[in-house]
């Protein structure tokens, strides 16, 4: 059996050289927020950003962006919902829709997408929402979850080698 370590691994000409194989995870960037002061409450029908937002540096430009996002969302409006989104930058990836309107009842909510977004500039990716149908929408903190868990916002980006 043998064993190879090494402490730098670089390119035979410059360090953006080295292949790696398709499908391999080059870098994750992830926040988790539970303070809060992160959660959205707007009365508008129109896309409010919730402060909520992560940037990565792509390695390579043929790269694609996994995107996840995890948190609690609520209306305080019988019939009313919260309706988050996607964004990069100002292009909307991925809409979802939260129907979550009775009385005070919060509700653990996901998206994701996956992004090319063609560059290695830094690139930034943020969550929106809205209150659809009237009403106050809330995102990313429930008062109400007796568990630390349910009252978490989870953000990743993922690169992934093409």
């Amino acid at each position: 059996m043998s064993t190879l370590k090494v402490d730098t691994i670089q390119g035979k000409t410059t360090s953006g050289t080295v292949a790696m194989p398709s499908g391999h995870i080059i870098q994750a960037v992830v926040a988790e927020h539970s303070d809060i002061n992160t959660r959205l409450i707007t009365t508008s029908s129109s896309y409010s950003t919730t402060g909520t937002s992560l940037t990565i540096t792509p390695k390579f430009s043929s790269s694609k962006i996994l995107i996840t996002y995890h948190g609690s969302v609520h209306n305080n409006t019988s019939g009313g919902y919260t309706q988050t989104i996607i964004y990069r930058d100002s292009t909307q990836l991925n809409q979802t829709d939260s129907a979550c309107g009775i009385g005070s009842t919060w509700q653990m909510h996901g998206m994701h997408a996956v992004d090319a977004p063609n560059t290695t500039s830094a690139t930034t990716y943020t969550i929106y929402a809205l209150a659809n149908s009237g009403g106050s929408a809330y995102v990313g903190w429930a008062s109400s979850f007796s568990t630390p868990n349910q009252n978490m916002q989870y953000f990743s980006l993922m690169e992934i080698k093409q």
